[in-house]
């Protein structure tokens, strides 16, 4: 099998038999050193030239093929997190940018994410953000990040999340949510009075209970409003 790196002269492109072809070649030759400097930014960048991992035997073939389709040339951009992924990488991670991205491009993906594959687009998002990057995240990140990914049924995805939640780059893990990965709690986020998630909270979601959580939640921000009134005042 031919080689992209060292390519043979063209006078021994029939040569037959010859083992270890290389020493005809001059490894320090200005042309071949050009050569080997474009192949490299075409693979990886000219800051970060490719390297071939040690060794790929142990990994799956799905995991393999799902990598590939995750590839930067081989996403089409269909559904809105896919264009987002697309735009991030455009901006931020060419090797060519100097720009660096922000918390809310990992929380707009997460608001997105309608299913399993936007959550793969998702994680690979955080793990530029966390590994690359240096972004640290908001308190209000991971309570983002469960709801993302309760929308596709990926508690397991949760569960892993809370065991290395410090190798993530989750600093801030709210009680409610960790009782709730935990199996403690039976929901971990209430919208619109509503306990989520729906499926197995059914008995708490009635009507009733409904109205009352949105008459407390009103309540609490009127005083809220009120209080923040009194301080304006005392200190004007």
């Amino acid at each position: 099998m031919g080689s992209l790196r060292y390519r043979r002269p063209y006078w021994m492109l029939h040569m037959k038999n010859v083992k270890h072809w290389r020493i005809y070649t001059n490894p320090d030759d200005p042309g071949l050193k050009r050569t080997e400097m474009l192949y490299q930014s075409w693979l990886g960048g000219i800051d970060r030239p490719y390297t071939r991992p040690p060794c790929t035997v142990r990994t799956p073939t799905w995991l393999t093929r799902k990598r590939f389709a995750l590839e930067k040339p081989h996403l089409t951009a269909e559904t809105p997190v896919e264009v987002l992924f697309v735009d991030f990488h455009k901006k931020y991670y060419g090797y060519r940018s100097t720009a660096r991205p922000v918390i809310d491009n990992f929380h707009n993906i997460l608001d997105l994410v309608e299913s399993p594959l936007d959550m793969s687009y998702a994680c690979r998002t955080l793990s530029h953000l966390h590994n690359d990057f240096m972004i640290p995240m908001e308190p209000e990140t991971f309570g983002i990040f469960v709801h993302a990914a309760m929308k596709v049924d990926r508690k397991d995805l949760l569960q892993f999340a809370l065991e290395n939640a410090e190798k993530m780059g989750f600093t801030h893990i709210e009680e409610q949510h960790r009782s709730f990965i935990e199996g403690k709690s039976s929901w971990y986020k209430v919208e619109n009075g509503y306990l989520l998630p729906l499926k197995g909270n059914e008995e708490n979601n009635t009507p009733e209970q409904v109205e009352k959580r949105v008459a407390e939640e009103e309540e609490l921000l009127k005083k809220l409003n009120d209080e923040s009134v009194v301080e304006e005042a005392e200190n004007s």
